[in-house]
């Protein structure tokens, strides 16, 4: 009896362990602030300038003194749109359903968008998770 006990046990254990029907699916997650980083450097490259960067400049410059460069830093005066994405990588995708696979695929996403903006002055934050309907996603601010 505690042989057929313990042979069942380490079926159960079997059945649970990786590779599982259990186990099989674990969510991936990733890193909102390499998501940020990454679209706002693309950004970058085509030619926008993060209101971070712009202000910084204007404080090196004198055009505003450091109190000023404290009450607007990097936001003030930008309005802003919210893009969220599935914290699990396998499920990530835009709201029309494409699939975004990788992190570079998030923020291409995210950079496309702001890319459309007329004003060259942007910035791009990590706002943190919301649940909506039993799926937590990241939520991403676009500044404008």
């Amino acid at each position: 009896m505690k042989k057929r006990l313990l042979a069942v046990m380490i079926v159960i254990a079997i059945l649970l362990g990786e590779g599982s029907v259990a186990n099989a699916y674990k969510p991936k997650h990733y890193s909102p602030k390499k998501v940020v980083k990454l679209a706002m450097q693309i950004c970058k490259d085509n030619g926008m300038i993060s209101t971070a960067d712009h202000l910084k400049a204007a404080l090196k410059e004198g055009r505003i003194t450091k109190e000023e460069f404290e009450d607007y830093y990097p936001t003030d005066g930008l309005g802003y749109y919210s893009v969220f994405v599935e914290t699990d990588l396998k499920k990530a995708s835009t709201i029309s359903g494409r699939r975004l696979r990788s992190v570079r695929a998030i923020a291409e996403h995210i950079a496309g968008m702001m890319l459309l903006e007329k004003e060259p002055y942007f910035y791009i934050a990590y706002k943190g998770k919301i649940k909506y309907r039993k799926t937590t996603y990241y939520e991403f601010r676009c500044y404008r």
